[in-house]
């Protein structure tokens, strides 16, 4: 639990295979988790403050993989947000 972090978020998603199958008609995504993984890494670089977590893990797939991916990705978003709001209290000064 992180106090006040739904006052941060702009947008969030979740879903499933189970989920992907129901609207999509087909049970799985987009290539394999390495395919995936790059996509997902690159995403703050290409678009900064929008982040990606599912079960593109570096180490395995599936929910345990989402879990430790969304672990590092919490990480990322914290030192970014950290980073941001170093730079602005240096401007604002």
């Amino acid at each position: 639990f992180i106090p006040g972090v739904r006052d941060k978020i702009d947008h969030m998603e979740a879903a499933t295979p189970r989920t992907i199958e129901r609207y999509t008609l087909h049970p799985s995504s987009f290539g394999t988790k390495f395919e995936g993984l790059k996509c997902s890494m690159d995403l703050p670089n290409q678009l900064p403050g929008c982040y990606h977590a599912g079960s593109v893990g570096i180490i395995m797939s599936g929910w345990l993989g989402a879990m430790n991916y969304g672990v590092i990705v919490a990480n990322n978003i914290d030192k970014f947000l950290h980073e941001n709001r170093a730079a602005a209290g240096r401007t604002s000064a």
